[in-house]
């Protein structure tokens, strides 16, 4: 609704908004981590786990998902569209759903992201408490960076050679395809770039990191340059 101040009085207006909020009030229980569309139906990710937006008697509201109580962080597709899963990482390792049910897979401890590659659909990639974790074919073959003991809260592939990790403190991690072996760079204040908080994103092809300093762009020419675009607001 839209109030006008005119002249003779106040108008309210009616605005026909393509937005819809959705809150506790509507079933949605917890800080909001992740949101995933699966199975043409809306999958959110809390710290009270995971909620799946339904029609419940002509309301659409949220409802939790069974079999997954501890505190969720992120989601990813993965696998053909025949068979595709929805990934959750949490507190408690990592889950998948479908269309039988909900089941935990074989990984203990925090999952703090989870993503599925966009360019080898075999592969998983895991943040986890003490790093990194390359995951083929669940299970088959599971690859742990060495030299890399951050805590990794979001995963981003600018290619099939370089990978972005976020961290809640520590800069950011570029991980560079060498030789057939990920070998990790990290960008923080010490070498010019930010300490704290970031986060990868992609935007037309290019990888973006928000900091709490503003928007960093990545360009590649000769070298790699990381270029402030943006103050924070």
């Amino acid at each position: 609704k839209l109030w006008l101040a005119l002249a003779n009085g106040i108008s309210k207006v009616d605005i026909l908004s393509p937005i819809t909020f959705y809150s506790n009030y509507k079933g949605l229980e917890g800080s909001v981590e992740a949101i995933a569309r699966f199975n043409n139906e809306l999958y959110v990710a809390t710290l009270n786990g995971v909620f799946v937006l339904r029609n419940n008697n002509s309301e659409r509201a949220f409802e939790k998902v069974k079999g997954i109580e501890t505190e969720c962080w992120d989601l990813t597709l993965f696998g053909k569209v025949s068979s595709q899963k929805l990934l959750v990482a949490t507190n408690h390792g990592l889950y998948s759903i479908d269309t039988k049910g909900v089941l935990r897979l074989e990984m203990n401890g925090l999952v703090s992201s989870v993503k599925a590659s966009s360019f080898d659909s075999t592969i998983i990639y895991l943040g986890i408490e003490t790093g990194f974790m390359i995951v083929k074919n669940f299970n088959e073959k599971i690859t742990k960076i060495e030299n890399l003991q951050s805590e990794i809260v979001n995963i981003q592939e600018e290619d099939d050679k370089h990978i972005w990790l976020g961290t809640n403190s520590e800069g950011v991690i570029e991980l560079v395809k060498e030789d057939g072996i990920f070998n990790p760079y990290i960008h923080n204040e010490s070498n010019g770039f930010v300490e704290g908080s970031v986060w990868a994103a992609k935007f037309h092809g290019q990888i973006v990191l928000a900091t709490d300093k503003g928007l960093y762009a990545v360009k590649r020419n000769n070298r790699l340059s990381l270029i402030h675009i943006s103050e924070p607001t």
